[in-house]
């Protein structure tokens, strides 16, 4: 894998756990607006945390994709990407 396979690598990582700490949030913000009674303020929270959850879910595709096409010469790269 080249250098810049691995820069483009570990940029997707980071945007999974990018994503996913959004979407734990925008899920958090709207359980608590929930509970005050914001209805419709929590439902587009909720709508931003579908949102990052489903890019998560494509970055990690694409990676999977990328560990495949490169041969998985980085071993442990892939599983690294899906714990954070």
């Amino acid at each position: 894998m080249s250098d810049d396979d691995k820069e483009l690598v570990m940029v997707m990582i980071a945007g999974i756990a990018l994503d996913r700490a959004l979407a734990h949030q925008f899920s958090e913000a709207a359980a608590a607006l929930e509970t005050e009674g914001k209805a419709a303020s929590a439902s587009t929270l909720r709508e931003r945390a579908r949102f990052h959850r489903v890019k998560a879910l494509e970055l990690q595709g694409r990676l999977a994709g990328l560990d495949e096409e490169c041969g998985r010469s980085l071993p442990g790269l892939f599983s690294a990407g899906c714990a954070m």
